[in-house]
Protein backbone atom coordinates (compact mmCIF):
# COMPACT_ATOMS: atom_id res chain seq x y z
CA UNK A 1 0.00 0.00 0.00
CA UNK A 2 2.87 2.34 0.84
CA UNK A 3 4.25 1.88 -2.69
CA UNK A 4 0.93 3.03 -4.18
CA UNK A 5 0.84 6.05 -1.87
CA UNK A 6 4.38 6.98 -2.84
CA UNK A 7 3.50 6.70 -6.54
CA UNK A 8 0.47 8.96 -6.11
CA UNK A 9 2.59 11.47 -4.21
CA UNK A 10 5.24 11.41 -6.95
CA UNK A 11 2.61 11.92 -9.68
CA UNK A 12 1.13 14.83 -7.71
CA UNK A 13 4.54 16.46 -7.30
CA UNK A 14 5.17 16.10 -11.04
CA UNK A 15 1.89 17.80 -11.81
CA UNK A 16 0.47 14.66 -13.40
CA UNK A 17 -2.30 14.55 -10.78
CA UNK A 18 -4.28 17.45 -9.35
CA UNK A 19 -6.21 17.70 -6.07
CA UNK A 20 -9.37 17.67 -8.15
CA UNK A 21 -8.35 14.35 -9.74
CA UNK A 22 -7.70 12.82 -6.33
CA UNK A 23 -10.97 14.18 -4.87
CA UNK A 24 -12.96 12.70 -7.76
CA UNK A 25 -11.46 9.26 -7.19
CA UNK A 26 -12.00 9.41 -3.42
CA UNK A 27 -15.65 10.33 -3.96
CA UNK A 28 -16.08 7.27 -6.18
CA UNK A 29 -14.56 5.04 -3.49
CA UNK A 30 -16.84 6.49 -0.82
CA UNK A 31 -19.88 6.02 -3.07
CA UNK A 32 -18.96 2.35 -3.56
CA UNK A 33 -18.51 1.86 0.19
CA UNK A 34 -21.93 3.41 0.81
CA UNK A 35 -23.60 1.18 -1.79
CA UNK A 36 -21.91 -1.93 -0.42
CA UNK A 37 -22.99 -1.13 3.14
CA UNK A 38 -26.60 -0.56 2.15
CA UNK A 39 -29.18 -2.44 4.20
CA UNK A 40 -31.06 -3.10 0.97
CA UNK A 41 -28.31 -5.43 -0.22
CA UNK A 42 -29.49 -8.99 0.36
CA UNK A 43 -27.93 -12.36 -0.37
CA UNK A 44 -30.60 -14.24 -2.30
CA UNK A 45 -28.66 -17.42 -3.09
CA UNK A 46 -27.12 -20.05 -0.88
CA UNK A 47 -23.41 -20.81 -0.93
CA UNK A 48 -24.13 -23.99 -2.90
CA UNK A 49 -26.23 -22.13 -5.47
CA UNK A 50 -23.54 -19.52 -5.93
CA UNK A 51 -20.98 -22.26 -6.50
CA UNK A 52 -23.20 -23.89 -9.11
CA UNK A 53 -23.36 -20.56 -10.93
CA UNK A 54 -19.57 -20.27 -10.69
CA UNK A 55 -19.26 -23.63 -12.45
CA UNK A 56 -21.62 -22.56 -15.24
CA UNK A 57 -19.90 -19.22 -15.74
CA UNK A 58 -16.44 -20.76 -15.56
CA UNK A 59 -17.02 -23.45 -18.17
CA UNK A 60 -18.45 -20.90 -20.60
CA UNK A 61 -15.26 -18.85 -20.41
CA UNK A 62 -12.80 -21.69 -21.06
CA UNK A 63 -11.19 -21.48 -24.52
CA UNK A 64 -10.10 -24.53 -26.49
CA UNK A 65 -7.01 -23.37 -28.38
CA UNK A 66 -5.85 -26.61 -29.99
CA UNK A 67 -7.36 -30.09 -30.39
CA UNK A 68 -5.63 -32.43 -32.81
CA UNK A 69 -6.08 -36.17 -33.29
CA UNK A 70 -9.33 -36.09 -31.30
CA UNK A 71 -7.41 -35.67 -28.06
CA UNK A 72 -10.49 -34.17 -26.43
CA UNK A 73 -12.94 -34.87 -25.06
CA UNK A 74 -11.50 -37.70 -22.99
CA UNK A 75 -13.26 -41.00 -23.63
CA UNK A 76 -11.60 -43.98 -21.99
CA UNK A 77 -8.29 -45.55 -21.09
CA UNK A 78 -5.51 -44.66 -18.70
CA UNK A 79 -5.22 -40.92 -18.02
CA UNK A 80 -2.20 -39.36 -16.29
CA UNK A 81 -2.88 -36.00 -14.63
CA UNK A 82 0.14 -34.05 -13.43
CA UNK A 83 1.21 -30.56 -12.43
CA UNK A 84 0.64 -28.70 -9.17
CA UNK A 85 -2.26 -26.76 -10.67
CA UNK A 86 -4.20 -30.03 -10.69
CA UNK A 87 -4.77 -29.79 -6.95
CA UNK A 88 -3.74 -26.18 -6.25
CA UNK A 89 -4.92 -24.06 -9.20
CA UNK A 90 -4.47 -20.31 -9.46
CA UNK A 91 -7.99 -18.86 -9.25
CA UNK A 92 -7.18 -15.16 -9.61
CA UNK A 93 -4.46 -12.65 -10.41
CA UNK A 94 -2.33 -10.66 -7.97
CA UNK A 95 -2.89 -7.28 -6.36
CA UNK A 96 -6.49 -6.10 -6.33
CA UNK A 97 -7.38 -9.07 -8.55
CA UNK A 98 -6.40 -11.52 -5.83
CA UNK A 99 -9.30 -13.41 -4.30
CA UNK A 100 -9.69 -16.24 -1.83
CA UNK A 101 -12.45 -18.77 -1.36
CA UNK A 102 -13.53 -20.94 1.53
CA UNK A 103 -14.76 -23.52 -0.96
CA UNK A 104 -12.58 -26.66 -1.00
CA UNK A 105 -11.44 -27.24 -4.58
CA UNK A 106 -11.23 -30.86 -5.68
CA UNK A 107 -8.32 -31.86 -7.94
CA UNK A 108 -9.04 -32.17 -11.66
CA UNK A 109 -7.73 -35.75 -11.50
CA UNK A 110 -10.34 -36.68 -8.88
CA UNK A 111 -13.14 -34.98 -10.79
CA UNK A 112 -12.23 -36.73 -14.07
CA UNK A 113 -12.44 -40.10 -12.31
CA UNK A 114 -15.79 -39.17 -10.79
CA UNK A 115 -17.13 -37.93 -14.13
CA UNK A 116 -16.05 -40.83 -16.35
CA UNK A 117 -16.13 -43.61 -13.76
CA UNK A 118 -14.98 -47.03 -14.90
CA UNK A 119 -14.32 -45.79 -18.43
CA UNK A 120 -10.99 -44.37 -17.30
CA UNK A 121 -8.17 -45.17 -14.94
CA UNK A 122 -6.83 -41.87 -13.64
CA UNK A 123 -3.26 -41.72 -12.39
CA UNK A 124 -2.11 -38.64 -10.54
CA UNK A 125 1.40 -37.84 -9.37
CA UNK A 126 2.34 -35.21 -6.75
CA UNK A 127 4.60 -33.46 -9.24
CA UNK A 128 5.29 -29.80 -8.58
CA UNK A 129 5.28 -27.76 -11.80
CA UNK A 130 4.91 -24.16 -10.77
CA UNK A 131 6.55 -20.95 -12.03
CA UNK A 132 9.50 -21.46 -9.70
CA UNK A 133 10.55 -25.12 -9.79
CA UNK A 134 9.70 -28.64 -10.94
CA UNK A 135 10.06 -32.02 -9.19
CA UNK A 136 9.37 -35.68 -9.90
CA UNK A 137 10.02 -35.38 -13.66
CA UNK A 138 11.36 -38.95 -13.86
CA UNK A 139 8.28 -40.39 -12.18
CA UNK A 140 5.96 -38.48 -14.51
CA UNK A 141 7.83 -39.67 -17.60
CA UNK A 142 7.70 -43.29 -16.44
CA UNK A 143 3.92 -43.01 -15.91
CA UNK A 144 3.47 -41.24 -19.26
CA UNK A 145 4.85 -44.27 -21.13
CA UNK A 146 1.94 -46.41 -19.93
CA UNK A 147 -0.77 -43.76 -20.19
CA UNK A 148 -3.19 -43.33 -23.10
CA UNK A 149 -3.32 -39.59 -22.50
CA UNK A 150 -1.61 -37.02 -20.31
CA UNK A 151 -3.11 -33.87 -18.77
CA UNK A 152 -0.56 -31.27 -17.61
CA UNK A 153 -1.97 -28.45 -15.44
CA UNK A 154 0.32 -25.43 -15.17
CA UNK A 155 0.52 -21.67 -15.55
CA UNK A 156 1.38 -18.43 -13.77
CA UNK A 157 0.76 -17.25 -10.23
CA UNK A 158 -0.23 -14.04 -8.49
CA UNK A 159 3.38 -12.87 -8.28
CA UNK A 160 3.88 -13.04 -12.05
CA UNK A 161 0.51 -11.70 -13.21
CA UNK A 162 -0.23 -8.80 -10.92
CA UNK A 163 -0.48 -5.03 -10.90
CA UNK A 164 2.13 -2.30 -10.37
CA UNK A 165 4.84 -3.81 -12.59
CA UNK A 166 5.10 -5.31 -16.08
CA UNK A 167 5.91 -8.90 -16.97
CA UNK A 168 9.35 -9.37 -18.46
CA UNK A 169 8.19 -11.98 -20.98
CA UNK A 170 5.06 -13.73 -22.26
CA UNK A 171 6.21 -17.34 -21.99
CA UNK A 172 5.81 -19.97 -19.33
CA UNK A 173 8.80 -20.33 -17.03
CA UNK A 174 11.67 -22.16 -18.85
CA UNK A 175 11.48 -25.22 -16.59
CA UNK A 176 7.73 -25.50 -17.26
CA UNK A 177 8.36 -25.47 -21.01
CA UNK A 178 11.12 -28.04 -20.57
CA UNK A 179 8.78 -30.23 -18.49
CA UNK A 180 6.21 -30.33 -21.31
CA UNK A 181 8.85 -31.13 -23.92
CA UNK A 182 10.40 -33.85 -21.76
CA UNK A 183 7.08 -35.61 -21.07
CA UNK A 184 6.22 -35.33 -24.78
CA UNK A 185 9.19 -37.61 -25.57
CA UNK A 186 7.30 -40.43 -23.86
CA UNK A 187 3.71 -39.67 -24.81
CA UNK A 188 2.45 -37.55 -27.71
CA UNK A 189 -1.17 -37.41 -26.59
CA UNK A 190 -0.74 -34.48 -24.20
CA UNK A 191 -3.28 -31.83 -23.22
CA UNK A 192 -1.87 -28.74 -21.52
CA UNK A 193 -4.33 -26.83 -19.33
CA UNK A 194 -3.14 -23.23 -18.87
CA UNK A 195 -4.00 -21.22 -15.77
CA UNK A 196 -2.93 -17.77 -16.96
CA UNK A 197 -4.50 -14.33 -17.18
CA UNK A 198 -3.07 -13.05 -20.44
CA UNK A 199 -1.67 -14.04 -23.82
CA UNK A 200 1.31 -16.39 -24.05
CA UNK A 201 3.99 -17.25 -26.56
CA UNK A 202 3.68 -21.05 -26.67
CA UNK A 203 5.95 -21.60 -29.67
CA UNK A 204 8.52 -23.60 -27.70
CA UNK A 205 6.20 -26.53 -26.98
CA UNK A 206 2.82 -26.25 -28.73
CA UNK A 207 3.86 -28.54 -31.62
CA UNK A 208 4.72 -31.28 -29.11
CA UNK A 209 1.18 -31.59 -27.72
CA UNK A 210 -2.20 -32.49 -29.13
CA UNK A 211 -4.41 -30.09 -27.19
CA UNK A 212 -4.25 -26.78 -25.33
CA UNK A 213 -7.01 -25.56 -23.01
CA UNK A 214 -7.08 -22.01 -21.62
CA UNK A 215 -8.61 -22.17 -18.15
CA UNK A 216 -7.57 -18.63 -17.27
CA UNK A 217 -7.95 -17.60 -13.64
CA UNK A 218 -11.34 -19.25 -13.33
CA UNK A 219 -12.34 -18.62 -9.74
CA UNK A 220 -13.47 -21.11 -7.10
CA UNK A 221 -15.07 -23.52 -9.60
CA UNK A 222 -12.20 -23.66 -12.09
CA UNK A 223 -11.43 -27.34 -11.43
CA UNK A 224 -15.01 -28.41 -12.13
CA UNK A 225 -15.23 -26.13 -15.17
CA UNK A 226 -12.02 -27.57 -16.62
CA UNK A 227 -13.17 -31.12 -15.94
CA UNK A 228 -16.51 -30.57 -17.65
CA UNK A 229 -14.71 -29.39 -20.79
CA UNK A 230 -12.07 -32.15 -20.73
CA UNK A 231 -14.67 -34.89 -20.36
CA UNK A 232 -17.15 -33.45 -22.86
CA UNK A 233 -19.83 -32.81 -20.28
CA UNK A 234 -19.70 -29.24 -21.57
CA UNK A 235 -18.77 -28.37 -25.15
CA UNK A 236 -16.27 -25.48 -25.09
CA UNK A 237 -17.60 -22.20 -26.45
CA UNK A 238 -15.27 -19.50 -25.09
CA UNK A 239 -13.49 -17.08 -27.43
CA UNK A 240 -10.28 -15.12 -26.87
CA UNK A 241 -10.61 -11.53 -25.69
CA UNK A 242 -7.06 -10.72 -26.77
CA UNK A 243 -4.68 -11.69 -29.56
CA UNK A 244 -2.04 -14.36 -28.89
CA UNK A 245 1.09 -13.39 -30.86
CA UNK A 246 3.84 -15.74 -31.98
CA UNK A 247 6.42 -13.72 -30.07
CA UNK A 248 6.74 -10.76 -27.73
CA UNK A 249 8.64 -9.05 -30.55
CA UNK A 250 5.40 -9.03 -32.59
CA UNK A 251 3.65 -6.91 -29.97
CA UNK A 252 3.56 -3.10 -30.19
CA UNK A 253 5.73 -2.71 -27.08
CA UNK A 254 8.18 -5.58 -27.51
CA UNK A 255 10.52 -5.74 -24.51
CA UNK A 256 9.71 -2.20 -23.37
CA UNK A 257 9.11 -1.96 -19.61
CA UNK A 258 6.65 0.55 -18.13
CA UNK A 259 7.46 3.46 -15.84
CA UNK A 260 4.93 2.74 -13.07
CA UNK A 261 3.25 6.16 -12.94
CA UNK A 262 3.25 6.96 -16.65
CA UNK A 263 2.47 4.73 -19.62
CA UNK A 264 2.40 5.67 -23.29
CA UNK A 265 0.30 3.67 -25.73
CA UNK A 266 2.32 4.37 -28.85
CA UNK A 267 -0.10 2.39 -31.04
CA UNK A 268 -2.76 5.06 -30.46
CA UNK A 269 -6.21 3.87 -31.49
CA UNK A 270 -4.79 0.64 -32.87
CA UNK A 271 -4.98 -1.24 -29.59
CA UNK A 272 -5.03 -5.03 -29.53
CA UNK A 273 -6.17 -6.86 -32.66
CA UNK A 274 -6.46 -3.53 -34.48
CA UNK A 275 -2.66 -3.13 -34.33
CA UNK A 276 -1.94 -6.61 -35.69
CA UNK A 277 -4.48 -6.05 -38.48
CA UNK A 278 -3.06 -2.64 -39.41
CA UNK A 279 0.45 -4.03 -39.68
CA UNK A 280 -0.53 -7.32 -41.36
CA UNK A 281 1.16 -9.36 -38.63
CA UNK A 282 0.46 -13.08 -38.53
CA UNK A 283 -0.59 -14.29 -35.07
CA UNK A 284 -0.83 -17.59 -33.25
CA UNK A 285 -4.48 -17.16 -32.23
CA UNK A 286 -6.49 -14.09 -33.28
CA UNK A 287 -8.91 -12.05 -31.21
CA UNK A 288 -12.25 -13.84 -30.97
CA UNK A 289 -10.74 -17.28 -31.63
CA UNK A 290 -11.90 -20.45 -29.91
CA UNK A 291 -12.48 -24.04 -30.98
CA UNK A 292 -15.45 -26.27 -30.24
CA UNK A 293 -16.17 -29.98 -30.33
CA UNK A 294 -18.83 -29.03 -32.87
CA UNK A 295 -18.69 -27.38 -36.31
CA UNK A 296 -20.82 -24.47 -37.49
CA UNK A 297 -21.93 -23.11 -40.85
CA UNK A 298 -22.86 -19.46 -41.45
CA UNK A 299 -25.21 -18.47 -44.29
CA UNK A 300 -27.83 -16.09 -45.72
CA UNK A 301 -26.55 -12.77 -44.37
CA UNK A 302 -28.87 -9.78 -44.72
CA UNK A 303 -28.48 -6.15 -43.70
CA UNK A 304 -31.69 -4.16 -43.26
CA UNK A 305 -31.67 -0.40 -42.87
CA UNK A 306 -34.05 0.57 -40.06
CA UNK A 307 -33.03 4.22 -39.57
CA UNK A 308 -30.75 6.94 -40.91
CA UNK A 309 -27.78 5.23 -39.33
CA UNK A 310 -29.33 2.09 -37.86
CA UNK A 311 -29.06 -1.39 -39.35
CA UNK A 312 -30.08 -4.89 -38.39
CA UNK A 313 -27.65 -7.63 -39.41
CA UNK A 314 -29.13 -11.13 -39.58
CA UNK A 315 -27.76 -14.50 -40.66
CA UNK A 316 -28.16 -18.23 -40.11
CA UNK A 317 -25.91 -20.43 -37.97
CA UNK A 318 -26.15 -24.21 -38.24
CA UNK A 319 -24.61 -26.79 -35.95
CA UNK A 320 -23.48 -29.44 -38.43
CA UNK A 321 -22.31 -31.82 -35.69
CA UNK A 322 -24.00 -34.53 -33.68
CA UNK A 323 -23.53 -32.82 -30.29
CA UNK A 324 -25.24 -29.84 -28.69
CA UNK A 325 -23.04 -26.74 -28.61
CA UNK A 326 -22.87 -22.95 -28.47
CA UNK A 327 -21.28 -20.54 -30.93
CA UNK A 328 -20.25 -16.89 -30.53
CA UNK A 329 -20.67 -15.04 -33.83
CA UNK A 330 -18.95 -11.67 -34.12
CA UNK A 331 -19.86 -8.63 -36.22
CA UNK A 332 -17.08 -6.31 -37.40
CA UNK A 333 -17.41 -2.96 -39.20
CA UNK A 334 -14.85 -1.54 -41.61
CA UNK A 335 -14.86 2.09 -42.84
CA UNK A 336 -13.47 1.72 -46.35
CA UNK A 337 -12.41 5.35 -46.88
CA UNK A 338 -12.01 7.64 -43.88
CA UNK A 339 -10.68 11.19 -43.35
CA UNK A 340 -8.87 10.04 -40.19
CA UNK A 341 -6.86 7.00 -39.19
CA UNK A 342 -9.20 4.16 -38.35
CA UNK A 343 -8.69 0.45 -37.68
CA UNK A 344 -9.18 -1.91 -40.61
CA UNK A 345 -12.12 -3.36 -38.73
CA UNK A 346 -13.71 -3.04 -35.31
CA UNK A 347 -15.86 -5.43 -33.31
CA UNK A 348 -19.29 -3.80 -33.07
CA UNK A 349 -21.49 -6.64 -31.86
CA UNK A 350 -21.69 -10.33 -31.11
CA UNK A 351 -24.24 -12.98 -30.28
CA UNK A 352 -23.96 -16.30 -28.45
CA UNK A 353 -26.39 -18.93 -29.65
CA UNK A 354 -27.13 -22.40 -28.29
CA UNK A 355 -27.74 -25.02 -30.97
CA UNK A 356 -28.79 -28.63 -30.61
CA UNK A 357 -27.10 -31.20 -32.82
CA UNK A 358 -28.01 -30.43 -36.45
CA UNK A 359 -30.08 -27.36 -35.50
CA UNK A 360 -30.08 -24.10 -37.46
CA UNK A 361 -31.15 -20.72 -36.10
CA UNK A 362 -31.42 -17.23 -37.49
CA UNK A 363 -29.78 -14.60 -35.30
CA UNK A 364 -29.49 -10.84 -35.53
CA UNK A 365 -27.31 -8.01 -34.24
CA UNK A 366 -28.36 -4.34 -34.26
CA UNK A 367 -25.84 -1.67 -35.27
CA UNK A 368 -26.51 1.97 -34.40
CA UNK A 369 -24.77 5.29 -34.94
CA UNK A 370 -21.83 4.49 -32.65
CA UNK A 371 -21.06 1.32 -34.61
CA UNK A 372 -19.93 3.50 -37.53
CA UNK A 373 -18.65 6.55 -35.65
CA UNK A 374 -15.25 7.79 -34.57
CA UNK A 375 -14.58 10.52 -32.06
CA UNK A 376 -13.74 13.72 -33.93
CA UNK A 377 -11.45 16.06 -32.02
CA UNK A 378 -12.27 18.75 -34.60
CA UNK A 379 -16.01 18.51 -33.90
CA UNK A 380 -15.62 17.43 -30.27
CA UNK A 381 -18.20 14.65 -30.69
CA UNK A 382 -18.81 11.21 -32.16
CA UNK A 383 -19.05 11.53 -35.93
CA UNK A 384 -20.10 9.31 -38.83
CA UNK A 385 -18.76 10.07 -42.29
CA UNK A 386 -20.87 9.38 -45.34
CA UNK A 387 -19.50 6.58 -47.45
CA UNK A 388 -19.15 2.83 -47.82
CA UNK A 389 -18.75 0.39 -44.94
CA UNK A 390 -18.20 -3.37 -44.93
CA UNK A 391 -20.11 -5.37 -42.34
CA UNK A 392 -18.38 -8.67 -41.64
CA UNK A 393 -19.61 -11.68 -39.71
CA UNK A 394 -17.12 -14.22 -38.43
CA UNK A 395 -16.13 -16.89 -35.93
CA UNK A 396 -13.12 -14.73 -35.04
CA UNK A 397 -11.51 -11.50 -36.22
CA UNK A 398 -9.60 -13.51 -38.85
CA UNK A 399 -12.23 -16.09 -39.68
CA UNK A 400 -14.77 -13.98 -41.54
CA UNK A 401 -17.59 -16.11 -42.96
CA UNK A 402 -19.99 -13.51 -44.40
CA UNK A 403 -19.74 -9.91 -45.60
CA UNK A 404 -22.03 -7.18 -46.96
CA UNK A 405 -21.24 -3.66 -48.13
CA UNK A 406 -23.51 -0.75 -47.23
CA UNK A 407 -23.55 2.95 -48.00
CA UNK A 408 -24.37 5.57 -45.37
CA UNK A 409 -25.84 8.85 -46.64
CA UNK A 410 -26.58 11.26 -43.80
CA UNK A 411 -27.63 14.89 -44.41
CA UNK A 412 -24.75 17.07 -45.57
CA UNK A 413 -25.31 19.34 -42.57
CA UNK A 414 -23.97 16.55 -40.33
CA UNK A 415 -20.75 16.15 -42.31
CA UNK A 416 -17.40 17.68 -41.45
CA UNK A 417 -16.01 20.20 -43.93
CA UNK A 418 -12.25 20.66 -44.00
CA UNK A 419 -11.35 24.27 -43.01
CA UNK A 420 -9.63 26.17 -45.81
CA UNK A 421 -6.66 26.75 -43.51
CA UNK A 422 -6.02 22.99 -43.63
CA UNK A 423 -5.93 22.88 -47.41
CA UNK A 424 -2.48 23.07 -48.98
CA UNK A 425 -2.01 26.17 -51.10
Amino acid sequence: KQVHIDNIKLAYERGELTEKDIDERVIKILEMIEKSASAEKKVEFTKEQRHENAVKIGQETIVLLKNENNALPLKNGKVLVTGSFDYDPQIGGGGSAYVTTDYALKPVSTLIQESLGDAVEVITLPSIVNPFFTTNVTGVCAAAIEADSVIICMGDNAFIETERYDRKNITLAPHQEEFIKTVAKYNKNITVVLYVGSALDISEWVDDVNAVVLAGFGGEAVSESVTNVLTGKYCPSGKLTETWPYSIYDTPTGLEIGELTYEKYSEGLLVGYRWYDANDIDVRYPFGYGLSYANFEYSDMRVEKVGDCDFEVSFNIKNTSDIDAKEIAQVYVSDLIAMVERPKQELRGFVKVALRAGEEKRVSVKLGYRAFAYYSTALDKWHVENGHFDIRVGASSRDIRLSKRIKIELPESTQFTMPTSYIAK
